[in-house]
């Protein structure tokens, strides 16, 4: 499976994310997630992440995850 979202980066590190995430939670109760947060989520589900890749900007990332076993 691909996810293809914004990803939160470190709190210490500027990201649009952020931003987009601010806007999500005050238009609707969606948020963006960290790395971390859709590696639980993919576990919760059957799934096991493998991993992010970014292209160049970093602006948008695909998480990678497969159905576990």
């Amino acid at each position: 499976m691909f996810i293809i979202e914004h990803i939160v980066s470190n709190p210490a590190s500027p990201h649009f994310s952020k931003l987009f995430d601010i806007h999500m939670m005050c238009a609707t109760s969606g948020r963006e997630r960290t790395i971390e947060e859709y590696e639980s989520i993919l576990n919760q589900s059957g799934w096991k992440y493998v991993q992010t890749h970014y292209p160049n900007s970093k602006m948008i990332g695909v998480i990678e995850g497969t159905k576990a076993k």
